[in-house]
Formats: C-alpha cells, sequence, structure tokens
C-alpha cells in the first residue's frame, strides 16, 4: 500500500505482500530520480528515526524495525507520560542508538500545570503507597538511556561517519521560558533560551571535522514558516504562529555561520494530522544551507491496514528512513512496516520461520525527499521535498558535496 499525494492510503497493486518496498513517487514537477541499479554499489548510512511514540511501542514495534536493519536509530522523545518502563523498552532495542525526551516525558514534572496533574492522579489513586517523589521518573529514565541521551550532548557513530547532536529535550515548543525555567535549572543546569543555544553550538563544533553532522530534537526550530501547517506551525488555535524552538534555531545559524551547516534537522513534536483538517508539511530543504528539514511525527504511528492476503487489518509501525551518502542526505520516506512475528501468528509466511533475516513489510509509504544532479551538471544538487498540505513537489537547487551523488 501506498500513501497518495494527499498521504491517503491507495490500494495495492497486488495481492502478495510488498517485500522489498519500491520508494513512491507521487506525481512531482522534481526532475526524475536516477535509479540506483545505474549506478555502481556505494555505501549509504540508512537512519530510522522514530518521533513522538506516545506509548504506542510494544515487541512487534521492535521486530518491524529490525526488519528494517538500519544502520543506526533515532528517538525523538514523546515515548509516554513519564513512562519508565516504556523507555527501558525502547532503551533496550539492539540498535546503535540516539535518543532525545520529549516534553510528555517530563509531563508531571516540568511544568507547575504538569505537577498540579500529578497531586490529581495522587488524589484520585486507591493507594498513594508507592507514589514516585516528583522527578524520579525523569530522573530514573535519564539513567536508564545513559549516553544514548543526547539531549544537550552528541554520539558520534565513527563507523558511520556521523555526528548526532542533540537539541533541548523535553522541550514544549514555543518562545515562552518562565513556565519551564526551574525544570531546566534543576535537571539540564540551563538557565535561559540563549544557554541553551550557546550549549548546543558548544557540543556541535567539537565534533570532528569529518563527520556529518545531524541536529536531533524534540521539537524543530523557528524559521521554517508560521502557517498552521508548518513543521512547526500552530494548529490548535488562532492566530496562527510559528511554534518551533528559537533556541535551536540559533544554534543552527551560528554552526552554519562557522562553516559547518547541518546536513539534517530531525524533530517531532507537531503531528502530520493538523487540527480542523488537512495534513502538516514534515520536510523543508534549506537553498542557503542545503540543511534538510525532517519533522518525523507521524501520530499514531501504529495503524491498521486493509491488505488483500490478510482477512483482518494487520497493523504497521511508522518509521521515518533517512539515506545519508557522501556527508549530504539523499532521500527519506515514511513508512509502516509490519511485524514478522506478527505476520506469522497471522498465518502469513515472510522470510525465516525465526526473528533473524526478516524481510521488510511494508504496508504504506510516502517519500518526502529525493536528489538528482541538477541538469547543467554545475556540482549541484536538485533537492526535491514534498509539501503535505499542498500535495506538492518543491525543488530546491544545492551546492553539491563532493562525494555526494544522487539517489
Amino acid at each position: 500500500m501506498q500513501l497518495d499525494s494527499e498521504n491517503r492510503l491507495s490500494a495495492p497493486n497486488s495481492a502478495a505482500p510488498s517485500v522489498h518496498a519500491e520508494p513512491a513517487h507521487p506525481s512531482s514537477a522534481a526532475p526524475p530520480l536516477n535509479s540506483a541499479a545505474d549506478e555502481a554499489p556505494r555505501r549509504r548510512t540508512t537512519l530510522a528515526v522514530i518521533g513522538d511514540i506516545h506509548e504506542q511501542w510494544d515487541t512487534h514495534s521492535a521486530a518491524a524495525l529490525a526488519s528494517l536493519n538500519p544502520d543506526a536509530v533515532i528517538v525523538l522523545g514523546d515515548i509516554g507520560n513519564e513512562d519508565v518502563e516504556l523507555v527501558a523498552q525502547v532503551a533496550s532495542v539492539p540498535h546503535s542508538k540516539a535518543v532525545v525526551l520529549g516534553n510528555h516525558d517530563a509531563f508531571y514534572t516540568m511544568t507547575a500545570r504538569g505537577r498540579q496533574r500529578a497531586v490529581r492522579m495522587a488524589l484520585m489513586s486507591s493507594s498513594l503507597k508507592g507514589m514516585a517523589p516528583p522527578g524520579e521518573a525523569v530522573r530514573t529514565m535519564l539513567s536508564t538511556l545513559g549516553s544514548d541521551h543526547i539531549g544537550f550532548g552528541a554520539k558520534h557513530f565513527e563507523e558511520l561517519g556521523v555526528a548526532v547532536v542533540g537539541g533541548r529535550p523535553f522541550s514544549k515548543g514555543g518562545k515562552q521560558w518562565s513556565d519551564v525555567a526551574s525544570f531546566y535549572n534543576e535537571y539540564c543546569g540551563i538557565g535561559s533560551m540563549q544557554e541553551s543555544a550557546h550549549r548546543i553550538v558548544d557540543v556541535a563544533l567539537s565534533q570532528p571535522p569529518e563527520a556529518t553532522l545531524i541536529v536531533a530534537a524534540h521539537n524543530g526550530p523557528t524559521g521554517l514558516g508560521g502557517r498552521r501547517y508548518s513543521p512547526c506551525g500552530v494548529d490548535w488555535q488562532q492566530p496562527e504562529e510559528d511554534f518551533g524552538d528559537p533556541d535551536l534555531q540559533e544554534a543552527l545559524e551560528v554552526i552554519a555561520g562557522q562553516g559547518r551547516p547541518a546536513a539534517l534537522v530531525l524533530f517531532g513534536h507537531m503531528h502530520n494530522t493538523l487540527k480542523g483538517g488537512g495534513r502538516r508539511d514534515m520536510a523543508h530543504v534549506d537553498p542557503g544551507t542545503g540543511t534538510v528539514y525532517l519533522n518525523s511525527a507521524f501520530v499514531p504511528r501504529i495503524q491498521r491496514f486493509p491488505v488483500d492476503w490478510a482477512a483482518e487489518k494487520v497493523r504497521g509501525h511508522h518509521f521515518l528512513l533517512v539515506e545519508i551518502e557522501g556527508g549530504a542526505v539523499v532521500a527519506a520516506r515514511h513508512v509502516f512496516a509490519a511485524s514478522p512475528e506478527e505476520l506469522r501468528e497471522l498465518g502469513i509466511a515472510n522470510g525465516s520461520s525465526t526473528g533473524a533475516g526478516d524481510s521488510p513489510v511494508i504496508l504504506a509509504e510516502q517519500e518526502v525527499l529525493k536528489t538528482a544532479v541538477a541538469p547543467d551538471g554545475n556540482d549541484a544538487l536538485v533537492m526535491s521535498y514534498f509539501k503535505a498540505y499542498s500535495a506538492e513537489w518543491v525543488p530546491v537547487v544545492v551546492k553539491s558535496k563532493a562525494t555526494a551523488h544522487a539517489t
């Protein structure tokens, strides 16, 4: 199954499951992609990005992830409402990973409103025995994740040639600081938006110069548009406005000004389905720096899909797959992958009878970024990104990295 140009599901062309998924190609004004089969094989890094889990993670999610066989996994927070056990499950996946926790991961701790929620829950509980002290869950999650949590930090995947820098963790978006000031001071040692930006810059500029720089944050930066359908736009109230993180935007501008622009900025928080109808734009390319911005927050991330080859709907688990080569992002697509284990439980064979070596079964997908060599061949790439709200492709010509090439 594929997502059509409006991100709606369309029927598959075949009665059999798609074991080796082909990229979706919505109608586009962008130049066609070159076939990878026409190129000599080259090393690509595939990242599986998981945004806004919101308690939708189980063993089948892990199995679906394993079937995709990514080189690394990036988790962008909102795993649950201070759900310590679920964070431990996510932390246990046997992949190289980096995690940035989101605002829901500090749901009862970060703000006065959240602490009031915790008190109400305690009062409604049949027993107060065993209630964790305020902030204990946050500290436990951070301890569980250890060095995999990169908020205000970084992780260098030396074997992949990439360094992932974490933005401000637990972000709830927007410019307001006063209601979260005490939280960030206590848990992160940060006293202001400016200090936050400086910390991100310091970490980013300390990464190995040969590494491709990726910035991962729960919420995206300001500067990507102020409409309700913009990647970080307010869609739940009027007026429409940019709800990105100003400290992240400042950090990205400083990093670029130092001659080290991020190749990729990953975030979630702002869900793909808009209040009042429509689909959010989930991608953007900066024509000046070539930085690719991708929002991974498909909610709910587990959905059921009707298929011709099963009597009941099959669950698909959302992942954003990003391909990097030669220091540049060359492709990205949203996929809903089935769990091979769950398919076997339904009596549907897929690959081996064990968990090892299972081929991915993609139930639905939407390509959001593709690249092609510029027609004039003047050391440039055409990076085309999909705007979901208007269902159109936007081509951007950017200077090519010396070793990058189109899909």
